[in-house]
């Protein structure tokens, strides 16, 4: 299975990231990003999108940090385990 990107790496921030941080990383990335510039695209400007979101919901990213902890545990345990979860459910594929 592959492996995804964490949201803070698609941010290219750490994880103890300020909400001011988050926002300031997605402003210089979004901009790179967006589907009319050369190189941009909109999937590109999702991912960005999406990672913002979540990382700025304070629910959403002690959820996510959790599992984040728990893959860092498995991982140090017994390797990779590909039934992890490494993002939250993307806005597409919420019931």
């Amino acid at each position: 299975m592959e492996e995804k990107e964490s949201l803070y790496s698609i941010l290219g921030i750490d994880r103890d990231a300020t909400g001011k941080e988050i926002r300031l990383a997605y402003g210089r990335l979004a901009r790179q990003a967006h589907p009319d510039l050369p190189g941009g695209s909109e999937s590109k400007l999702k991912a960005l999108t999406w990672a913002r979101d979540c990382l700025l919901d304070p629910l959403a990213r002690a959820n996510y940090d959790q599992a984040l902890s728990r893959q860092d545990v498995g991982d140090s345990q017994d390797g990779a385990n590909e039934s992890r979860p490494h993002h939250p459910p993307t806005p597409e594929h919420k019931a």
